[in-house]
Order: C-alpha cells, then sequence, then structure tokens
C-alpha cells in the first residue's frame, strides 16, 4: 500500500492477475522504450485511486489489457494506449471517472463490456482512420456524461446494447450505414442530436 511508482523492465512479457490490485498509494506506472509487455491481466490495476499516469515507451508490444485491470483507477486522467494493442477487455477502465480523453490505435479490434462505464469526465474518443475495430460491447460508454461527439469508423460492425446510454449531451453522432446497433445503444442521449449516416464507397452523409 506504501508503493508509489514502478518501472516495468522490458522482459517483462506479463503482468499477472491482481498484481497491483489495491496498491493505493500509486501514481506511476513507466513501460520503457521496446518493452516485451504483451499482456495486462485482470485486475492487475484494480483499485489504483491516486495512479494518474501509466507511460509506454516506443516500440511497446503490448496487446491486451484485461478485464478490470484499471476498474477504479479514478484519479486516471490520460493514458496513450500503443498501436499494438488488439483489445480492450471488459470492464477494463469502468469509473476511471478523471479520464479525460482516449485514443483507440487502429489495432484494436474490440471494446470489452462496461470498458469505460462511468467515465463522467471523458470529452474525446478519437479512432484512427485505419481502425480494425468492429465492435463497441454492452454498456461501453454508459455515463459518459461528457461525451458530446462521437464518430464511429467504419469498420464497425455492431454497437451493442446500452453502449452509449445515459451519454446525456451526446449531441453529435456520426456511423456508418451498416452497423447493427443494439437494444437502447443511445437511450437518453441529448435532446434532438444530430446523426450522420455515412454510406462508405463513395464516402457520402445523410442527416437525421
Amino acid at each position: 500500500s506504501a508503493l508509489t511508482s514502478i518501472a516495468i523492465p522490458n522482459l517483462v512479457t506479463s503482468i499477472g492477475s491482481s498484481a497491483f490490485s489495491n496498491a493505493t498509494s500509486l501514481t506511476s506506472i513507466t513501460f520503457g522504450t521496446g518493452s516485451q509487455l504483451a499482456t495486462i491481466g485482470i485486475y492487475a490495476f484494480y483499485g489504483t485511486t491516486v495512479l494518474n499516469s501509466i507511460t509506454f515507451g516506443a516500440n511497446s508490444q503490448l496487446n491486451s489489457i484485461g478485464d478490470y485491470a484499471f476498474y477504479k483507477a479514478t484519479n486516471l486522467t490520460t493514458i496513450a494506449i500503443p498501436d499494438t494493442v488488439i483489445s480492450i477487455g471488459d470492464h477494463a477502465f469502468r469509473a476511471a471517472e478523471a479520464l479525460t480523453s482516449i485514443a483507440i490505435p487502429d489495432t484494436l479490434t474490440s471494446i470489452g463490456e462496461w470498458a469505460f462505464y462511468g467515465t463522467t469526465s471523458l470529452t474525446s474518443v478519437t479512432f484512427g482512420e485505419n481502425s480494425l475495430l468492429t465492435s463497441i460491447g454492452e454498456y461501453a460508454f454508459q455515463y459518459a456524461t461528457s461525451l458530446t461527439s462521437i464518430t464511429i469508423p467504419n469498420s464497425v460492425t455492431s454497437i451493442e446494447k446500452y453502449a452509449f446510454r445515459y451519454t446525456y449531451n451526446l449531441a453529435s453522432i456520426t456511423i456508418p450505414d451498416s452497423v447493427n446497433i443494439g437494444d437502447q445503444a443511445f437511450y437518453n442521449i441529448s435532446t434532438n442530436p444530430t446523426v450522420y449516416v455515412r454510406d462508405v464507397s463513395p464516402v457520402t452523409f445523410e442527416e437525421f
């Protein structure tokens, strides 16, 4: 409980389940240049309530962030997810209440259920132009109450139920025309939102 910072050696390939869970004094984590870390396990940094800095060096090999990995990391404001990450697990950043922005790398194929649930300070979610992401899980951004606009990349084929429910200030939505939208995916968002449906070939927009 007194641990305040940690630098993960480059040869470490995985962080196991609950490895730093409830490290309540931990403020920073550093992964060096060329880090071979591939997996952050479930609950790895659960309950690290004062964690505010996560640094990944260049050429990181990280490819998965496990379920609940940063759940209740309530002081985390930003994280630069390496462009090698393939999956973000269920509840991975749930209740990261101070998180203000997130950039989704092109390599990501799925955002798990409840992944960013309750990220009430989140104002920006950025997807790359060549995103491989195909699905946004159930409850993924529910209660992201500071989010005002979202542009879903062309690759997404499924937005699961309740994904953006109760994002009260979400006023602008851009989605591809072929996406499957689950029950109440956009329930109780901003009054009279603007929705742009994008036909991806050729790229045109229709407003509703």
